[in-house]
């Protein structure tokens, strides 16, 4: 079995140069219990911060990219990704 790290992997420091940020957009109600509506509208905001700065791409679940659109896509440093969740 190998690791992450025998890999080649590893978790810089936020601080250190990258290319962008990725987030996952809120879509899951029951993690959210009755908030998602309050999630989404934090997590776009926090989205347009860090867009002032870096590329963002923010994946979502097939149906919500529409929504992802309308709540954050308003910088040029931002952008969407579709994509199904994995199973299991």
């Amino acid at each position: 079995m190998t690791t992450p790290i025998a890999e080649g992997f590893r978790m810089p420091p936020e601080w250190a140069p990258h290319a962008g940020c990725l987030m996952t957009w809120p879509s899951r109600m029951d993690l959210w219990r009755g908030r998602l509506e309050d999630a989404k509208r934090d997590y776009a905001a926090v989205a347009g911060a860090i867009a002032g700065f870096e590329r963002v791409v923010m994946v979502c679940s097939p149906g919500f990219a529409d929504d992802v659109r309308q709540r954050c896509l308003s910088d040029p440093h931002a952008d969407v990704g579709s994509r199904r969740p994995r199973q299991g």
